[in-house]
């Protein structure tokens, strides 16, 4: 969806409209910025990717940011050696949160992003725990996300709260809805994670063990050969998904962009109106802005604006 009602430049002005593609031009080249994911991040995983593809869009990879081990990884390590503790405890009693007697000791292992689930499973065997045996204690899972649910599927974690909305606020009313006083809850969270979530269920009665399994950091190769590529025309379009990745984009601009504004044949389209203003204030235009928040609306967002331009 083209010139969403909060875009314009960062001055407050709106963009003129960038000159038409010829007809029958290709490839539409799209920047996708996210993090490659932990284990793998082949082009062809990304989601967002896939969704461009579809549309019959080039997604082409650059990188803004990376994703690295926590600086401290000692909650990890604790909260994993919990888990794993309270898991083999529960099953050399053969108990399960459905049992009357271990009705009061429910352990949930809350989870908003795919990317903590790896780091955390890893920390859990190396204190000699398993999925599987957290799947036989009975431990309860909240996932916000379809691809953070099935990465937990594919673990044999099947998420019994997955919200609609994809929002911390979405999970805690969720998890409010179960009754989560007295409840022990695990949760792995990138390092610059809200405190929205945990906060709400410490005062709903849960006692939330925090621990950050990965951080998020700039990429600054990533991010120059980003705005190098910008500066020679070689992308019809950037998307941006965080505000940190426009923080990341907007410093390299100012380095390699040699003072120049953004071109407008560079559709800039973001995930959604947070990120919008994050990007404005690093000095980023926005274009395209999808009604709502997801790599798939964001994916068909820039190709109904590309079909728009070319029209």
């Amino acid at each position: 969806m083209m010139d969403h009602p909060d875009g314009g430049s960062p001055s407050g002005g709106t963009r003129p409209r960038r000159p038409p593609r010829a007809p029958g031009a290709s490839p539409f080249r799209v920047a996708v910025t996210r993090p490659r994911p932990r284990g793998g991040g082949s082009e062809a995983r990304d989601r967002l990717a896939r969704r461009l593809q579809a549309r019959g869009l080039t997604p082409v990879h650059f990188p803004l940011l990376r994703l690295a081990p926590p600086a401290d990884r000692s909650p990890l390590k604790k909260s994993a050696a919990w888990t794993a503790a309270w898991a083999s405890e529960r099953s050399a009693r053969n108990l399960h949160y459905d049992d009357p007697e271990g009705s009061t000791d429910s352990v949930w292992l809350m989870v908003t992003s795919a990317n903590a689930v790896p780091p955390f499973l890893e920390a859990l065997e190396a204190e000699g725990g398993s999925a599987a045996e957290l799947r036989g204690a009975g431990v309860r899972v909240a996932a916000v996300g379809r691809a953070t649910a099935r990465r937990l599927e594919a673990v044999g974690l099947s998420p019994e709260v997955v919200p609609r909305r994809f929002t911390a606020e979405a999970l805690l009313e969720a998890l409010e809805a179960q009754g989560v006083s007295g409840h022990r809850v695990i949760f792995p969270r990138a390092d610059r994670a809200g405190e929205t979530l945990p906060r709400g269920l410490e005062a709903l009665g849960a006692h939330v063990m925090r621990a950050t399994a990965y951080r998020v950091v700039v990429d600054p190769q990533g991010a120059g050969r980003l705005a190098r590529a910008v500066v020679r025309g070689e992308l019809e379009a950037v998307t941006l998904t965080s505000g940190s990745a426009a923080r990341a984009l907007a410093r390299s601009w100012r380095e390699e962009g040699a003072g120049q504004a953004w071109p407008e044949a560079t559709m800039m389209a973001v995930i959604g109106p947070v990120t919008a203003g994050d990007a404005r204030e690093a000095g980023l235009p926005v274009d395209v802005v999808p009604e709502r928040a997801s790599l798939e609306a964001l994916a068909d967002a820039v190709a109904d604006a590309a079909a728009d331009a070319a029209g």
